[in-house]
């Protein structure tokens, strides 16, 4: 007896989005498809889920999102399904670590408006 399959996950940037970040019909019409057959369709982004926003419009389709390079899992409707998040300890060791790497930090918040990253040029000096 077969395997059925139960979930598609496919990367967005440069795989289900063209060199133009634009999702072309056939892309579309598959994914589609795909759902018609009663398999979930998950999309997966290392970017945050208010950039994948657009994509709710263009798929008439239910979808679950993979954002935040894993940290985070929504729903289309925007309902949090999974979290991963670093413990405050660990944020503030990354940090500290962030001073032999670079003179610049992002920092990723899961929230609900668009201000999802936070990218500052670090003073290492001012405590």
């Amino acid at each position: 007896m077969a395997k059925m399959i139960r979930l598609l996950a496919i990367d967005i940037d440069g795989t289900l989005l063209d060199s133009r970040g634009r999702l072309p019909d056939t892309h579309r019409e598959a994914l589609v498809e795909v759902s018609a057959q009663g398999i979930d369709v998950a999309l997966v982004t290392g970017r945050s889920f208010h950039f994948t926003r657009p994509l709710i419009d263009l798929l008439p389709i239910p979808l679950t999102f993979i954002v935040d390079n894993g940290a985070v899992v929504k729903r289309g409707t925007g309902e949090t399904e999974l979290r991963r998040l670093l413990s405050r300890d660990a944020a503030r060791h990354v940090l500290s670590e962030a001073r032999r790497f670079d003179d610049s930090v992002a920092i990723v918040f899961d929230r609900p408006d668009e201000r999802q990253i936070v990218f500052e040029r670090m003073d290492w000096s001012h405590p």
